[in-house]
C-alpha cells in the first residue's frame, strides 16, 4: 500500500465521497480546529457566567460534533493543496508547502474570520481565544465574500475585518443547501430533519425545564388548563401553573381520538399535577378551568380525589360568554355590531377606499389609524372595533361629504359590487348610526375593563371580586 501523500496529514480523511469510486471525503483540520475554539470559548464563557447550567463539552466531543456538521471536500490532491495553500488557520509552515500556483486568488473559505480576542473569564485569571463570528463554511463552494476590507478597531482588532461588500448577490441553490446541512438538514442524509426535530429539539425542550425547575422548585401554584382546536382541527389540550405571576407551560395533550368526558379530563388533570408535583417540584394548591359541563363535572371529581385542592373558575371565560350572549340577542344591538362589522370589512378590503379614509384622518391626526376587524376568539376585539370607529367619526364623517362619489366607484363597475358599496355607504349614513354605535360602546367597555382585569397574570381572587363588584355597579 503506497504511503500516504503529505497534503492529508492536514486533513481529516472519512468515506468515500458521495459519486466517487476513489476519492474521499476530505475536512480541513484547521478549519475544524478554528471552529472548535469558537464554540469551546462560547459555551465556557456561558458557564462561567451562569447563562447555562450545562458544563462544556470536552475538545474531543465538540470534534466530534464539528466533524459530523461540516460539509466535506472531494479528496482529490489539488483541491487539497489549494485549500491547503489559501486557509486562513493553516500555520506558516503548512502554507509554504503548497506552491503559489495552487492557491486560488479569492479568500479561503473558512468558519471564522482570523481576528482573534483574547478575554477574562470571572474567577480565577483564565484568558480564552474569542474568535469574531463565522462568515462561511469550508466547503468547495466559491466564498460569498466580494472584497475585504481592512477596518480599524481600536483596542480590539488588529488584523482585517472581513465583511460582505454591496451589492448583495442572492444565495445559489447549492449555498442555500449547505446552509441547511448546517441546520442538520443535508439532503444527502436520510430523514435529515429527524435529527433536528427530535434528538436535538428533545436537547433544547430539556434545558428549558432544567431552568424552569430552578425558578420553580418549592414553590406554591396554580394550575390552569383549557381546551381548543388547532389550525389542522386536532383537539388539544393545554396546562400550565402560575408562580408569583409568571405562567409556565406544562404539557399539551392530543385528544382528538377520546371522548370529550370529565372523566378523561380528570385524568390529564391528575397527570399533569403528578408531572408538576414529582418533576418541578412545586406544591400544586389551586387548579383553573373553565365552566364548561365537563369541566365542572372534573372539578368534583378532582376534589373528591383531591379534598385540599382548590377549584376555580377562569371569571375572563365567564365575561366573553357574556358578551357572546349579548351578540347573541336579535334586536338593536345585535344589529349594530352587524352594521360595524360590515363596515370594517368593505373598507378592509377596497384598498382605494381605505386611502382615501386614510388621507381623510391625517386632516384631524399626525397618524394614521386601522380598522379592528374584531375576532370571536380575541377577547375585547368587539370593543376594540367599536371604539376605533367612534374615534374617526369626523373623519369618515368628512369622506362622506367630500368623497361619497369616488368612494361608490372605488369597489370596481360590477353591479353586485356597486350595490355591496351603497349598501355599506348607506349603514354610515345612517343619521343614528354613530349615537347607537356609541350607546354599545357604553355597554361593552365594562366587559372589556372586566375581562382584562381577569385575564391579566397578575390576578387573584380578591381581584376577581373588586372587578364583579365594579362590573355590577355600572351597570345597576
Amino acid at each position: 500500500m503506497p504511503a500516504p501523500l503529505p497534503v492529508w496529514n492536514e486533513w481529516y480523511k472519512g468515506g468515500l465521497y458521495r459519486g466517487y469510486k476513489s476519492h474521499h471525503e476530505a475536512r480541513c483540520k484547521h478549519c475544524i480546529t478554528a471552529r472548535v475554539r469558537e464554540i469551546l470559548t462560547i459555551e465556557v464563557n456561558a458557564y462561567a457566567s451562569g447563562d447555562c447550567l450545562v458544563q462544556p463539552r470536552s475538545e474531543a466531543d465538540i470534534i466530534d460534533n464539528v466533524k459530523e456538521i461540516q460539509l466535506p471536500i472531494c479528496g482529490t490532491v489539488n483541491d487539497l493543496w489549494k485549500h491547503t495553500a489559501a486557509c486562513i488557520h493553516a500555520p506558516v509552515q503548512t502554507l509554504d508547502g503548497a506552491t503559489p500556483s495552487q492557491a486560488p486568488s479569492s479568500s479561503c473559505t473558512s468558519w471564522t474570520t482570523p481576528s482573534l480576542l483574547t478575554i477574562p473569564l470571572p474567577g480565577p485569571s483564565i484568558m480564552l481565544p474569542l474568535l469574531a463570528p463565522p462568515i462561511d463554511t469550508s466547503s468547495p463552494l466559491p466564498s460569498p465574500l466580494v472584497n475585504v476590507h481592512s477596518l480599524p478597531a481600536p483596542g480590539l482588532l488588529d488584523g482585517p475585518f472581513y465583511g460582505e461588500t454591496i451589492p448583495v448577490v442572492p444565495w445559489l441553490s447549492s449555498r442555500q443547501a449547505e446552509f441547511a446541512a448546517d441546520l442538520c438538514l443535508d439532503p444527502t442524509v436520510p430523514d435529515a430533519w429527524k435529527q433536528l426535530s427530535g434528538r436535538i429539539l428533545d436537547e433544547e425542550a430539556g434545558h428549558v425545564i432544567e431552568g424552569v425547575k430552578m425558578k420553580v422548585h418549592g414553590q406554591y401554584v396554580t394550575g390552569q388548563c383549557n381546551r381548543w382546536k388547532n389550525i389542522t382541527k386536532t383537539s388539544i389540550v393545554a396546562s400550565m401553573i402560575n408562580v408569583e405571576y409568571t405562567p409556565y407551560l406544562l404539557n399539551t395533550c392530543d385528544i382528538s381520538t377520546k371522548p370529550k368526558t370529565a372523566e378523561n379530563l380528570l385524568e390529564i388533570v391528575l397527570g399533569e399535577i403528578t408531572y408538576a408535583v414529582e418533576v418541578l417540584k412545586v406544591k400544586v394548591v389551586a387548579w383553573c378551568t373553565d365552566a364548561s359541563g365537563d369541566s365542572a363535572k372534573m372539578w368534583r371529581l378532582l376534589v373528591w380525589k383531591i379534598p385540599q385542592m382548590i377549584v376555580v373558575d377562569c371569571w375572563a371565560h365567564q365575561v366573553n360568554l357574556v358578551v357572546g350572549d349579548i351578540f347573541k340577542m336579535n334586536g338593536l344591538f345585535s344589529k349594530i355590531i352587524n352594521n360595524t362589522l360590515k363596515v370594517v370589512k368593505w373598507f378592509n378590503n377596497h384598498s382605494c377606499a381605505l386611502g382615501i379614509l386614510n388621507v381623510v384622518q391625517l386632516k384631524f391626526s399626525s397618524e394614521v389609524k386601522s380598522l379592528v376587524l374584531p375576532v370571536l376568539t380575541c377577547w375585547t376585539s368587539h370593543y376594540l372595533s367599536v371604539r376605533r370607529l367612534l374615534e374617526l367619526e369626523m373623519a369618515f364623517k368628512e369622506m362622506l361629504v367630500n368623497s361619497l362619489d369616488d368612494l361608490k366607484t372605488c369597489a370596481g363597475n360590477r353591479l353586485d359590487m356597486k350595490q355591496k358599496a351603497t349598501e355599506t355607504l348607506a349603514i354610515l349614513l345612517q343619521f343614528d348610526f354613530w349615537h347607537n354605535l356609541n350607546m354599545v360602546k357604553q355597554h361593552l367597555e365594562p366587559l372589556a375593563v372586566a375581562a382584562n382585569a381577569t385575564q391579566s397574570d397578575f390576578t387573584r381572587l380578591n381581584v376577581i371580586l373588586m372587578t364583579l363588584v365594579n362590573f355590577l355597579s355600572q351597570i345597576l
